[in-house]
């Protein structure tokens, strides 16, 4: 494992590595998008009675237009305090917290037309919401047991209902409530609301971090840069992820030559037809070095890839493919985060990058890593970079237990516990 872990930038300064070139014609420029949206904006949640502890789905009720999904409480419920349940698996057992063996509870909810979930310790003080990846389906997320162990934090898992099947098999979040085309940034109002509601309910006068993994740092990030919850975020770990920096350079529309290298974070050349990160050449000597760029996180020749699907899902169009030469689709732009205004935050953000394996799809330098050290680099504030050499995308999130119990300590250390 390789870790770097820069001093605190302040927001003016002039860091060659922490400031991508905007005057470079290869790499992505700011443009003149939107503020981000103040919080008070964001959708309300509806809470719903859960009539089966081990299936939550059961709370809601799915109306299907095509590939389309909104939802409803099957039963709505007027109180959320009386809705908390002990939620079970699969046999009906309860699911356990690793601090002392307590069941969990849990909450079902609708907001924006989507249906959600908390999955959370009955006990802890300051919180820290977990989100999977991809649509973030799943019903509880095992890495918050390194969480509950080391530490009296309490933890949250954010989940979602399946929803649509348009972009991955599952795509939950990322569901369009209806035909008409939408943004990834208008989306993550969905767990910026979620994530609000848990700070005005769980974390009130109390820290609150995230934990994103893979699409899940699109989630947790997202939610923070775009929806106007930099006031309450005091803590984020994204492992392997997000590779939004520029979704056009993602679909294979445009060609960045500039880079990062992956170790140091140090600017780079790279290869502007890069197509998983099979072809960035190296940093130096150091053949495990290699210089990132945003990658077109698809083949080069047809097949697509989950990337192209997700974004063509979400826009409810055919945009999100690769071309031989630049041919940027400003609609696009519109869920990229090379537009974010400020990226000067009062918390600490820390990134956890795994390369390891062929590609596609073992290993993020063909997940987005050029992406991640776009926007890791942007930061002009306390933030951390970890390369683990040999790893597999998501390792650290639930996979190998050295590595979620590493990306864990970050976490705890992150929030001052």
């Amino acid at each position: 494992m390789r870790r770097l872990i820069p001093i605190l930038f302040v927001a003016c300064g002039n860091d060659t590595a922490a400031t991508p070139d905007s005057s470079n014609p290869d790499g992505p420029t700011a443009s003149d998008a939107a503020p981000d949206a103040p919080a008070s904006d964001l959708p309300r949640l509806a809470f719903c009675q859960v009539p089966d502890p081990k299936n939550l789905a059961a709370s809601f009720v799915a109306a299907t237009a095509g590939d389309a999904v909104s939802y409803t409480c099957a039963t709505p419920c007027a109180d959320w305090m009386q809705c908390v349940v002990g939620v079970q698996d699969a046999q009906g057992a309860p699911i356990l917290s690793a601090r002392g063996a307590m069941p969990m509870q849990a909450l079902a909810f609708i907001v924006d037309g989507m249906a959600g979930h908390f999955v959370f310790t009955p006990d802890g003080d300051d919180v820290v919401v977990t989100h999977a990846g991809s649509g973030g389906t799943s019903t509880f997320n095992p890495f918050d047991r390194n969480l509950q162990a080391g530490s009296t934090m309490k933890t949250v898992s954010l989940g979602w209902a399946d929803g649509s099947s348009g972009g991955f098999a599952r795509t939950g979040w990322f569901t369009r409530k209806d035909a008409t085309g939408t943004t990834v940034r208008a989306l993550t109002a969905r767990p910026a609301a979620a994530i609000q509601w848990i700070k005005d309910n769980f974390a009130a006068g109390k820290k609150l971090g995230t934990v994103g993994s893979s699409m899940g740092t699109v989630a947790t990030l997202g939610a923070h840069v775009w929806h106007g919850l930099e006031p309450i975020l005091d803590y984020q770990l994204l492992i392997g992820g997000p590779g939004m920096w520029d979704v056009n350079a993602g679909c294979g529309r445009v060609h960045i030559s500039a880079g990062f290298c992956d170790v140091d974070a140090t600017p780079c050349a790279g290869n502007p037809f890069s197509s998983y990160g099979n072809n960035d050449p190296t940093c130096g000597a150091v053949l495990t070095n290699n210089c990132r760029v945003p990658t077109i996180m698809a083949p080069l020749s047809g097949g697509g890839s989950a990337y192209d699907n997700i974004i063509n899902y979400v826009g409810a169009t055919t945009a999100c493919a690769p071309t031989q030469a630049d041919s940027r689709d400003p609609t696009l732009d519109d869920s990229s985060m090379m537009n974010v205004a400020s990226w000067s935050f009062h918390g600490r953000i820390d990134f956890v990058a795994q390369e390891g394996g062929a590609q596609p799809p073992d290993a993020d330098q063909g997940m987005g890593e050029g992406h991640m050290l776009y926007i890791y680099n942007a930061i002009q504030s306390s933030k951390g970079w970890t390369d683990d050499e040999g790893a597999h995308h998501g390792d650290a999130w639930d996979k190998v237990p050295a590595l979620m119990k590493a990306a864990a300590m970050l976490v705890i250390a992150g929030m001052g516990h």
